[in-house]
């Protein structure tokens, strides 16, 4: 497939003049400059999500990308090479009914768009999809559809995976057909040259440039081969190139590095490992600087990476300054002096309180929530914040770490999410391992699992103490977390919640902070969907609710349902979509064996290849099979229920109907039919023979 440049592609697509000089409203702008050290990535067209449209033809482009990729530096470019004008919805108001149509009015340009004359790149798709309702962002693009009819220049969205996914899906509503095109990452070649422009930037006048590009080559080298299990998406990725040419030039004898590069005992290059050096490099500032304290022992104790960090903190989130050593007064305006400089210029800034990278972002991020005192305001900032969370955070915190506190984990997940593509998976498991033990000392097993395409699912499995309040966010997606005793999820941050199916919540106190529910499905960009795959449910169930505001009643779209249980679900707006559980049945190896049947249905999902497919080892995992689990694992595959296929195992509806009478709605809701519960009853009699014999 060949790649869709701005020289072959965008420039005859966008067949336009750079308008006049305009007034423009905030956020709306012409681009008149270039970048010196652009370099584009690989843009391709979907092929599923793209069938049987004409890419030359469409009235409406959609462009995807995970977090971080450089989404804006494209379409800036583009722009500025086409004369198309760039709209930042990060910068503009809430995106609504008549945004753009009432955008062109206000700038003048509704004439020039009739006569097919202007187009418009619309950039932060994602960051607009947050500040606003689902219903006023649906109006948004109903706007862009009813705009873009009969046009031969085509109007052109950029996002993330997931705002640009749900902006298909509601242009489809509106008969709109908008392929995706997605930035994909660098490979080996464009890596170096990237990396060479980025090293260029930073060293524009340097004369061993030559030296400093072999020090590229090969740490890339390094680098692409340590991580070649990942592809081109850990080496590849734009922050992380950026992280290396930084790290390079920081290096003051190159010649000394490529030797260094070169031996054996070299440090593995991964992220940590290059933000780490950086660090060290900077604190060898204080060293070289020449700096005369009155106590000397001052240069090996000041601007440590741990002190680095804490100073980065306070310009990025205003947190206090950290406390610094003893010292005379005059060692401190000395060493106070050098680090508004140094600081000014660090590596990590791009100026004021800009991080000169994702990368570079998660780094501080991560260390400020390590940091007791801080750690509450700097984690709702980015729970809550109207910008997507960064996809470096899940990598970096969980190298700090291997027991996040409870309260991150929705935050780590959301981190996680950020790196998909189009045809990426996600999920976020989290069960209490043992209910035998007193309150108060539960452990949670916790797994975040990535599948990319077909490859073997990647996961971080961690335990944490059940401790504190699960905080999801305002969208919610491929999350099972069974925590029924002791255990408090808050879901939302004052604005509209949606739920995307599957979701399967059990808790003891259960908080929806938001004004309104929307409820759908995962599937509906139908990438995934077979005739015979079933509803997606959204089972939300606790002891104790908590709704701080009156909700409407709640909005649910496509083959998702939703079930709610909780004291006072019998009332508006809930009554509708209430289901009670079957009671316990008194004897516990039947409930531990129903338990353990529901849990393996309803780990399944829809697979590429049209099944419902699970990776084999996460069935196989003690979380699924303790207990009764390997009983009922063996069962289902003596009835068929289930298959091993490969690394897969695949799951039978019609088999499980037949065997066991349950649907996937009436494993997510717990009603356990007379058919389930003989065939627990007979496995445990089998069983029970077993063990006599």
């Amino acid at each position: 497939m060949k790649h869709l440049t701005i020289e072959k592609f965008w420039k005859p697509r966008l067949r336009i003049s750079r308008p006049e000089k305009t007034t423009l409203i905030p956020g709306w702008s012409i681009q008149d400059n270039g970048h010196d050290t652009f370099l584009e990535a690989p843009l391709l067209a979907n092929e599923e999500l793209s069938q049987g449209i004409d890419l030359h033809e469409c009235q409406i482009l959609l462009v995807s990308a995970p977090g971080a990729v450089g989404k804006s530096t494209l379409a800036r470019e583009i722009c500025y090479e086409t004369g198309a004008i760039y709209i930042d919805l990060s910068k503009a108001g809430p995106v609504g009914e008549n945004t753009l149509t009432g955008g062109l009015v206000k700038s003048g340009l509704y004439g020039l768009w009739q006569a097919n004359s202007i187009t418009v790149l619309i950039d932060a798709l994602d960051e607009a999809r947050i500040r606003v309702t689902d219903e006023a962002f649906e109006a948004f693009l109903k706007d862009v559809a009813e705009l873009s009819k009969n046009r031969s220049i085509p109007v052109v969205l950029f996002g993330r995976t997931g705002a640009i996914e749900a902006a298909w899906i509601i242009l489809s509503y509106c008969s709109a057909a908008a392929p995706i095109l997605e930035i994909t990452h660098y490979d080996s070649e464009k890596s170096l040259e990237f990396t060479e422009k980025a090293l260029k930037k930073i060293k524009p006048a340097e004369q061993h440039i030559t030296v400093y590009r072999q020090a590229l080559k090969l740490f890339l080298e390094k680098l692409r081969k340590q991580t070649d299990t990942d592809g081109n998406r850990f080496a590849g990725y734009a922050p992380v190139l950026e992280a290396v040419a930084k790290r390079v030039a920081k290096e003051d004898n190159p010649r000394k590095f490529i030797n260094d590069l070169q031996s054996t005992e070299s440090i593995p290059q991964t992220l940590q490992s290059i933000t780490t050096a950086i660090l060290e490099r900077e604190h060898d500032k204080l060293k070289l600087s020449g700096l005369q304290f009155e106590d000397a022992n001052l240069t090996n104790i000041l601007y440590s990476p741990e002190e680095q960090l804490d100073h980065l903190s306070v310009k990025l989130y205003g947190v206090p300054a950290p406390q610094l050593p003893q010292m005379t007064p005059k060692d401190m305006e000395t060493y106070k002096s050098a680090l508004t400089n140094w600081l000014e210029e660090h590596p990590f800034l791009d100026g004021g309180t800009e991080t000169a990278s994702r990368v570079f972002e998660a780094v501080i991020c991560v260390h400020a929530l390590m940091k007791q005192e801080i750690s509450k305001s700097v984690f709702q900032e980015h729970l809550s914040q109207g910008a997507p969370v960064n996809p470096f955070l899940f990598e970096f915190y969980l190298n700090k770490t291997e027991q996040p506190p409870l309260e991150h984990i929705g935050l780590l997940y959301l981190s996680a999410r950020a790196t998909l593509s189009l045809n990426d998976k996600a999920r976020l498991t989290a069960e209490v391992l043992d209910d035998d033990v007193p309150a108060g000392t539960e452990i949670v097993d916790v797994e975040i699992e990535i599948q990319r395409d077909d490859q073997p699912p990647q996961s971080k499995n961690f335990s944490v103490k059940l401790s504190g309040v699960i905080y999801l966010g305002q969208e919610v997606e491929d999350v099972h977390i069974d925590i029924p005793h002791g255990g408090t999820i808050e879901i939302g941050s004052g604005k509209q919640i949606t739920l995307i199916a599957p979701v399967i919540i059990a808790c003891e106190n259960l908080k929806l902070n938001g004004h309104s529910l929307l409820i759908r499905d995962s599937d509906s960009l139908a990438i995934d969907r077979t005739s015979n795959t079933p509803p997606l449910a959204v089972h939300l169930e606790a002891a104790n609710f908590n709704e701080p505001t009156v909700f409407a009643s709640p909005i649910v779209r496509g083959k998702a349902v939703l079930e709610v249980n909780w004291p006072g679900a019998d009332n508006y707006p809930w009554v509708n979509y209430l289901v009670k559980p079957s009671p316990p049945t008194g004897d516990p190896q039947i409930d531990e064996a129903l338990r353990r049947l529901r849990n393996f249905v309803l780990s399944f999902r829809s697979h590429r290849r049209g099944g419902l497919a699970r990776y084999a080892p996460k069935i196989q995992h003690l979380r699924m099979t303790k207990g009764m689990g390997r009983v009922v694992l063996a069962s289902m595959l003596d009835h068929r229920i289930l298959t091993l296929e490969g690394e897969h195992y695949f799951l039978h509806s019609d088999r499980l109907v037949e065997v066991t009478g349950l649907f996937f709605e009436t494993c997510s809701n717990q009603q356990f039919p007379q058919k389930a519960l003989d065939f627990t009853k007979t496995l445990i009699g089998q069983q029970t023979e077993k063990t006599t014999d």
